[in-house]
């Protein structure tokens, strides 16, 4: 019990970091110009409308006395998506609709970024066109 209860305060296993991969649009997919649906993968954090800025509570399912230590279990997070290098939403869902896409070259990131103000810089760009 003691080596079990050292290893949740220890944090015995190492999280893996977050990552963020576009499912849509693709790297030099051609699109419709106009609504642009954007779809995304996001791991290692738990999506929050931006305006929130509680953490999960890991202890939640944990029987009484055992307590994880710092920085430990899932931080909630969103992901600010810019469009040719301009803000244009900060999104706490994996399906978004990018609205009035001109026709053209683009570049769309998504950055993602804890409610808490901490940046792990973890980030994606895709490369598409519209017509």
């Amino acid at each position: 019990m003691i080596a079990w209860l050292t290893l949740l305060a220890c944090g015995g296993a190492e999280e893996a970091a977050p990552t963020l991969t576009f499912l849509a649009p693709t790297d030099g997919e051609v699109v419709a110009a106009g609504d642009v649906a954007v779809s995304l993968v996001v791991e290692g954090v738990t999506l929050t409308e931006p305006t929130a800025t509680a953490r999960l509570d890991p202890t939640a399912w944990l029987p009484v006395g055992v307590a994880w230590a710092h920085g430990e279990g899932a931080e909630a997070g969103f992901v600010r998506l810019t469009l040719d290098g301009v803000d244009v939403a900060d999104v706490g869902t994996t399906q978004w609709t990018l609205t009035g896409v001109t026709a053209g070259d683009h570049t769309l990131t998504g950055a993602v970024l804890f409610a808490d103000g901490h940046d792990p810089e973890v980030s994606a760009t895709v490369a598409f066109t519209a017509q």
